[in-house]
């Protein structure tokens, strides 16, 4: 079983095009994917992440077309023009 924040060296992965996390039992802060810029669909749904949605986050993800981040206690603001 996967537990505990997702491994840092997930944002290094630059040509990851899925990540689908979906009620896996990861917890802490939302993993950095700034790097990640191939990024389509991002499902995190029902897991244990509590922390700020990172502004950061949605930059460069000019591929994202699916992003579920529900059943977490996550704050913060989406921005309102997301690429």
């Amino acid at each position: 079983n996967l537990f505990g924040p997702v491994p840092a060296g997930i944002s290094s992965l630059t040509l990851l095009r899925i990540v689908n996390l979906r009620e896996c039992p990861f917890s802490g802060p939302l993993p950095s994917v700034e790097n990640a810029t191939a990024l389509e669909k991002i499902d995190l749904h029902g897991c244990n992440f509590a922390s700020e949605i990172p502004p950061a986050w949605f930059q460069d993800l000019r591929q994202l077309t699916l992003l579920d981040l529900s059943g977490n206690a996550l704050f913060g603001r989406l921005p309102l023009n997301i690429p």
